[in-house]
């Protein structure tokens, strides 16, 4: 029987994400296989980037592969808040309305380049 809780595939935005009750779920959503942005107003970029690695640390993904994503980042950076608030402002703007089918890559170019 397939397991009616696995979410592999998704992806799942977490605000408040840098402690409490959204670092946890932050945690569980990656457990069960969503890829998981961890979003919190309230933290430094650093905590977030704590966090990340934490989520990438519950998903056996190496520290060492999350230095080779910064390396090959053409911004040499992990997002933070305001780079993901800029597009959602976009989408939810009316100067997005001629806008339909559309992926918006909020990536630091990292599509770019693969």
């Amino acid at each position: 029987m397939k397991d009616m809780f696995r979410i592999d595939g998704k992806v799942a935005v977490v605000v408040g994400g840098a402690g409490g009750i959204g670092e946890s779920c932050a945690l569980a959503l990656a457990d069960r296989g969503a890829q998981v942005v961890v979003a919190d107003l309230a933290a430094a970029a650093s905590k977030l980037d704590e966090v990340c690695k934490k989520v990438a640390s519950e998903k056996n993904v190496a520290p060492e592969r999350i230095e080779m994503f910064l390396a090959k980042s053409p911004l040499k950076r992990l997002a933070v808040v305001e780079d993901i608030a800029g597009a959602c402002v976009y989408l939810a703007c009316p100067a997005s309305d001629f806008v339909t089918g559309q992926i918006l890559y909020v990536d630091g170019g990292l599509t770019a380049i693969a």
